[in-house]
Formats: C-alpha cells, structure tokens, sequence
C-alpha cells in the first residue's frame, strides 16, 4: 500500500513552539471585576455624592430641608468622637479609592519591548457603569479637594 501524500506533508511540517519568553514580554492586567468593583465604587461614593448634594441645594440654590438633618445625623457625631481623620476619609478617601478601584478595573496594559523602545498600549473597557463612577468619583474628589484648598477665607 502507498504513502498517503498528505500524510507524508503533515509528518514533515515543523510544530512551532511557544516560548515562555514571549509570553513575559507581554503584561496583562485586569486586575478587578468590573461589575463588583462598579457594585463597590457605588458603595463608596454614595453618602459624599448625598452629601455634596445636600450642600449645593443648600448653598447654591437656597433649598435647605436637606443639609440640616444629613449634617446632625452624620457629620455631627463623627466631630465630637475624637477621631479627627474619619471625616476626610467618607468623604475624600473612600471616592477617591472607587476612582481608582474603577480605573482599574476597566483598563488593560500591554507592553511589547523591542530593541531600541518600549511599546505599552492601553486599553479601556466599555463598561459604561464603570465610567460614570470614575466621572462622578473624579469630580467628588475635586470638589473637595478645591474646597481644602480655599479653606476658611
């Protein structure tokens, strides 16, 4: 019985290997689930976004009922406790920490080094509830920056 051709062909291909070399030259990072972290992002930001809220109906459009009971339910305990630090940690940490929480979770690095340069390339996930944590995280945490910065003038 006669060699089949094809077989003869497919016996004499070269199997490539796949080197581990190539594999650690290339960086991956999904480093968060992106509905858990939008899930937490949420948690976190939720009494500063009621808070800044209450505060702009108060002070920018003159509608009070809300800032006074948020204000003595909340704040007011945490002043007289003795804990100086939790105040700025609800209301500039824990955005801050869904900002980069999120960030995270919906960017992808790759790098691809060459001889001469370094490639990274960036990639960002359409995760749309994801991106308006960062958003409202992002202007949370500027807005309160801002306000430290201008003090009591």
């Amino acid at each position: 019985m006669k060699p089949d051709p094809i077989e003869a062909r497919l016996s004499k291909i070269v199997i490539p290997q796949v080197t581990s070399e190539a594999h650690k030259s290339r960086l991956k990072l999904a480093l968060l689930d992106a509905r858990r972290s939008a899930w937490w992002g949420t948690l976190l930001i939720a009494l500063p976004a009621v808070f800044l809220t209450a505060v702009f109906l108060q002070y920018g459009l003159g509608v009070g009922p809300f800032f006074e009971p948020l204000e003595r339910f909340i704040f007011a305990p945490i002043r007289h406790s003795g804990v100086p630090w939790l105040e700025p940690l609800l209301l500039f940490v824990l955005p801050l920490i869904a900002l980069v929480v999120n960030l995270l979770s919906i960017t992808h690095f790759s790098t691809a080094p060459s001889r001469d340069e370094i490639v990274v390339t960036v990639a960002l996930k359409r995760r749309w509830w994801n991106w308006v944590i960062v958003g409202l995280s992002a202007v949370i945490v500027a807005v309160i920056f801002l306000y430290a910065l201008k003090g009591d003038r």
